[in-house]
């Protein structure tokens, strides 16, 4: 959908020209700004703390990229339903090639967006929605109305893991050149308040863990992924609140427990 103000003036059709720019120079696996040994180690990283945490029944992969992540975690469960989804055209058609490729039965992928996830999805179930490195390019409105809207997908007890480069300071967004993307580069960092808050209405957070650190990468690596010293890629294992009434709806600052 587009038109509506994303961040600082960006609108929401920028930002997908934007990724679907990079997402035409591919052919496959995104090697983002790591370079493609590190981005494959860091994607597995990211895959082994998935695949630890989520359940064993239908998962939803919310900004898939070119899907390394639902591809890897097929191949550990094979018994599961995954559904991805990414706004970058060329980024589901490089997953859906892999797909074909290995004869991978259990991804559906589709090409939308976040504010297509409900029309979408809606009508279905999941056990585990999973959003890596997605939600530091939603407004605060948009980000609320995804979280809502997770929690209307999850089944009870269902978990959404997210990937989120957290702030240890105050909230800040990031606007600048970026050479990867040879274009202009907004997303915003949330402190571990804005996120406790935000999630609130809908979710308990059961587990809140720094993704990449000296015990999964040498201090060279860590220190090219993690470069900015006022964040870190933290994980966010949140569990579905039972919310009878859904009386948070649209609340941005709810009350203390």
């Amino acid at each position: 959908s587009a038109g509506p103000v994303c961040l600082l003036g960006i609108t929401m059709t920028d930002l997908k020209q934007i990724f679907n720019d990079r997402a035409d120079k591919l052919t496959d696996h995104d090697p983002w700004r790591y370079g493609e040994a590190l981005s494959l180690k860091g994607d597995l990283i990211e895959v082994s703390w998935v695949h630890a945490h989520m359940r064993e029944s239908a998962l939803l992969d919310t900004g898939c990229g070119t899907g390394r992540h639902c591809t890897e975690l097929s191949k550990l469960h094979p018994k599961v339903q995954f559904d991805c989804f990414d706004f970058a055209s060329n980024n589901i058609k490089i997953l859906n090639k892999k797909i074909a490729e290995e004869h991978i039965e259990n991804i559906h992928a589709k090409a939308c967006g976040t504010d297509e996830m409900w029309s979408e999805y809606g009508d279905k179930k999941y056990d585990t929605i999973v959003s890596i490195g997605l939600v530091q390019y939603l407004t605060d409105d948009k980000f609320i109305t995804y979280l809502d809207e997770c929690h209307k997908l999850l089944n009870p007890e269902g978990v959404l893991i997210m990937k989120v480069p957290t702030s240890y300071l105050d909230m800040f967004t990031f606007d600048g050149y970026s050479e990867l993307l040879q274009n202009r580069y907004v997303s915003k960092y949330r402190n571990f308040q804005d996120m406790s808050q935000a999630v609130y209405p809908f979710f308990d957070i059961e587990k809140i863990e720094q993704v990449f650190t000296l015990a999964n990468l040498d201090r060279e690596e860590l220190e090219t992924i993690e470069h900015n010293k006022k964040t870190r890629q933290m994980w966010f294992l949140l569990r579905k609140k039972v919310i009878s009434e859904r009386p948070f709806e649209g609340v941005r600052n709810p009350p203390n427990r």
